[in-house]
């Protein structure tokens, strides 16, 4: 579960920091007015006390809210390609290992139980430079699940 992996990295890294930390994946490709969009979504979530921001996503589930224009309240998101993790939101998802399912999921499963307060910049600001695990050198935990499911059949 290597794509996992990464991202448990950076999430104990973020709790051991005093400010968020941006987490891009190595086919995150921001798009333009990424700068300027980021900095506005920043300011107005701040309010909101916010665990995690996504900036790339697929919307897998209605939004709870529109918080502005440029944001909305999330509920089920899916792809971890970019966003931004405040580091009690990393303490909440250390506290939830093991990873028992991809990681995008993991994440997603618990803001939908509302252990974890989530948000989305939107449109998204970051989209996956090709198409999903194509020349990326991370293996990704679907495949590892698709695999061990096929050959336990």
């Amino acid at each position: 579960r290597g794509c996992a992996a990464s991202h448990i990295v950076a999430w104990r890294r973020c709790a051991q920091a005093s400010g968020p930390l941006m987490i891009f994946e190595d086919d995150a490709a921001p798009l333009k007015g990424f700068m300027h969009s980021l900095r506005k979504a920043l300011a107005g979530v701040q309010t909101e006390s916010p665990d995690i921001l996504y900036l790339g996503y697929t919307q897998a589930s209605p939004w709870r809210r529109k918080v502005s224009n440029l944001l909305r309240e999330a509920d089920y998101l899916w792809t971890t390609v970019a966003y931004v993790l405040w580091p009690p939101g990393a303490q909440k998802l250390l506290a939830k290992l093991p990873v028992d399912q991809p990681v995008d999921n993991f994440m997603a499963d618990l803001m939908a139980s509302r252990q974890l307060r989530g948000f989305a910049v939107f449109p998204c600001i970051v989209e996956q430079a090709k198409a999903w695990n194509v020349d990326n050198d991370v293996s990704h935990s679907d495949d590892a699940a698709w695999i061990q499911n096929c050959t336990a059949a």
